[in-house]
């Protein structure tokens, strides 16, 4: 059963993944979020862009805020 993300457009914004092995993934001035099979979400670093691909099937939960450093 694949699990969707809940679209957000207020970008940038950080965000806090929790997965189904109980670790945790903090990304910070998260500034695009796609999904098909697998979720990608691009940050922007001070060197350029980072992307994390993601098993949404690994997915519990999802925390966003909008406290940008």
């Amino acid at each position: 059963m694949s699990k969707k993300l809940k679209p957000t457009h207020d970008f940038p914004h950080n965000q806090e993944i929790s997965f189904d092995n109980k670790t945790k993934l903090f990304l910070e001035n998260v500034v695009k979020i796609k999904q098909q099979n697998m979720i990608s979400i691009t940050c922007e670093e001070p060197k350029g862009q980072i992307e994390y691909m993601i098993n949404p099937d690994r997915v519990l939960f999802t925390r966003f805020t909008k406290e940008i450093k």
